[in-house]
């Protein structure tokens, strides 16, 4: 790996950033050495240094010299501790800014750096260091795509909530832009997730609606509802007698993902369960049989953000 400091637009604009929230540290740090150091060395090098307090002239202040060399110690260690917290986020953002050429020439701004670095100091866990390394390279490559209400909800979100979204994000589904989970315990249950019991934590971290809503899809004549995610589509057709015009609609009951929810879902980059959307048309054809339901596999989404998928139909037949 490079330092930070060599010339490259995304390695410049990184390295820019961490200056406006911490001040010039990695300026000349080979960034592929910033995890090298562990816990143990961070609790030993402290160690170390409050021995040699013995050597300093110290105030005989409060139970003397011990409280001194004891309070020096905790500040030591919690302060490198949050080093490397961060230096962890910064490596992941480094490691996901390897991949790109180009970023956008706007600054990431200063407000936000300063408040990032801010709360990083406290993300222990891996997996959401990751995270935060993945926002940190997305806001350098598109600034503004991460704002500061959702830096807030986020810094709250421990490793048990983040390990069971992370499993829930394989079965999130759209449907006219909302990202959701759909309200059915019955079906999730036959993959494993207890929805009644991961719902309410998830809830408290600002990741999903706290209660379901009712979501109406709107099915025309040459207009089909469209529900997927990025391996099935599921199409309702309309299936009125020819020259029939009237609209259809279908209610969902569903758990809608917040800003936040849905920006840490495509951080978290969970791999989708293929056979789930299956199962959702299946139970959504034999529920409703006023409309022709259909499951496909997804092809691409082009520029005008319609759907394409192949055209033969992946659902089994009704027996």
């Amino acid at each position: 790996m490079r330092a930070l400091s060599e010339t490259s637009v995304p390695y410049e604009k990184l390295s820019e950033c961490v200056q406006l929230g911490m001040g010039p540290v990695y300026e000349t740090q080979d960034v592929s050495s910033l995890l090298e150091l562990s816990s143990d060395d961070i609790r030993k090098t402290s160690d170390i240094v409050s021995k040699h307090l013995i050597d300093f002239d110290i105030p005989k202040v409060y139970y003397g010299d011990v409280l001194v060399r004891r309070s020096f110690c905790r500040m030591l260690f919690q302060e490198m501790q949050k080093q490397q917290n961060v230096d962890a986020v910064v490596t992941y953002a480094y490691r996901t800014l390897e991949k790109e050429k180009e970023v956008s020439d706007i600054p990431v701004d200063k407000t936000w750096c300063f408040r990032f670095f801010n709360d990083a100091v406290y993300i222990n866990d891996e997996i959401m260091q990751s995270v935060w390394g993945n926002i940190l390279a997305g806001e350098i490559k598109r600034p503004g795509t991460f704002p500061l209400n959702a830096l807030d909800k986020l810094k709250n979100v421990g490793e048990l909530e983040v390990d069971r979204f992370k499993r829930l994000s394989s079965f999130i589904m759209t449907a006219d832009s909302v990202q959701f989970i759909l309200d059915d315990q019955a079906l999730l249950t036959s993959f494993n997730i207890n929805l009644e019991e991961w719902i309410p934590k998830i809830v408290l971290c600002g990741l999903i609606a706290p209660h379901p809503v009712s979501h109406t899809i709107h099915v025309k004549k040459n207009v089909d509802g469209i529900i997927y995610n990025s391996k099935v589509v599921g199409v309702i057709a309309h299936s009125a007698p020819p020259g029939s015009s009237a609209e259809k609609t279908l209610d969902l009951s569903i758990y809608p993902l917040t800003e936040t929810g849905t920006l840490l879902a495509q951080m978290l980059h969970s791999p989708v369960n293929e056979k789930y959307p299956i199962e959702v048309m299946k139970h959504l054809r034999k529920r409703n049989k006023k409309f022709k339901i259909t499951a496909h596999v997804f092809d691409f989404i082009d520029e005008e953000g319609i759907i394409n998928y192949v055209p033969f139909d992946i659902l089994p037949m009704e027996i």
